[in-house]
């Protein structure tokens, strides 16, 4: 009997052996775990970071990309070479025909937050003032006529006076002097060429829609036409902006002086100023 207890005793000492060691293993174990789990967790961070840095890297290889194509030579067509338009691909036509040179901002279309509306405000000098005021009542149908009236609110439209030239006849006389005799005609030179001639808000109006608003002579000439049924012939709106030209000759002078001593001159290459 006491064989069989030491017996026990010695099978309990070699499990507990057993089992100490196997939690030392588990415990080695659990620590390999640990430190695997923190070494993918530094991993993962790094892989997040590199995936970061290749979207950003594919960002600025796209952006250079777009930049560096402006300076590839793009295929010939009738808008930057000699080539006629018949002889051009389809698409280059289609492209050339629908596409916008306007570059996309990236902003909605339309109104743009913060910006300020215009809205026509009434004007304290009017030509005109009509006033509204109802014949009859609404309710009972009587006439309205005498009652008293007030203000309601104010409207104003704004329109063009009728467009159509003011023509001036001046009628020249000559006085014969009660003293001498002597026939005194009025100081201005009598016209030659032409008795009926344009003023200088005529010849002005030219020159402005020539010069600032680019029109060609044919749409100026046209304009004239249909607007005010003056018929002007080319060749007197070139004459009037020569005139114009020679006029404004010494103030341009002199404002290529001010600008050749300008420390700094600011050219625009666009042609159009």
């Amino acid at each position: 009997m006491k064989q069989q207890v030491n017996d026990m005793a010695e099978v309990l000492r070699g499990l507990s052996a057993q089992i100490e060691s196997m939690q030392k293993t588990i415990d080695s174990q659990h620590a390999t775990i640990c430190q695997i789990n923190r070494n993918g967790q530094a991993q993962l961070k790094k892989i997040q970071f590199l995936e970061r840095m290749l979207k950003k890297k594919d960002k600025e290889n796209e952006e250079l990309r777009k930049r560096l194509s402006k300076y590839e030579e793009p295929p010939k067509n009738s808008g930057n070479s000699s080539t006629p338009p018949s002889k051009e691909q389809m698409r280059d036509e289609i492209v050339r025909r629908t596409k916008s040179l306007r570059k996309p901002s990236g902003r909605k279309p339309g109104g743009q937050p913060g910006h300020e509306g215009n809205t026509l405000e009434l004007n304290d000098s009017v030509d005109n003032i009509v006033d509204e005021k109802p014949g009859m009542c609404d309710e009972c149908g009587d006439s309205l006529d005498g009652c008293d009236t007030e203000l309601d609110y104010i409207t104003q439209i704004i329109s063009l006076p009728e467009l159509k030239p003011l023509i001036t006849e001046v009628r020249h006389y000559v006085t014969i002097c009660r003293t001498c005799g002597k026939r005194v005609k009025a100081h201005s030179r009598r016209r030659r060429s032409n008795a009926v001639v344009y003023d200088a808000s005529v010849k002005g109006f030219v020159v402005y829609l020539s010069t600032v608003q680019f029109l060609p002579y044919n749409r100026i000439a046209a304009f004239f036409k249909e607007v005010f049924g003056l018929e002007i012939s080319q060749g007197s709106m070139v004459n009037w902006i020569n005139e114009a030209r020679r006029s404004a000759e010494p103030a341009i002078e002199k404002i290529k002086e001010y600008i050749m001593q300008s420390p700094v001159v600011g050219f625009d290459e666009s042609g159009c100023y």
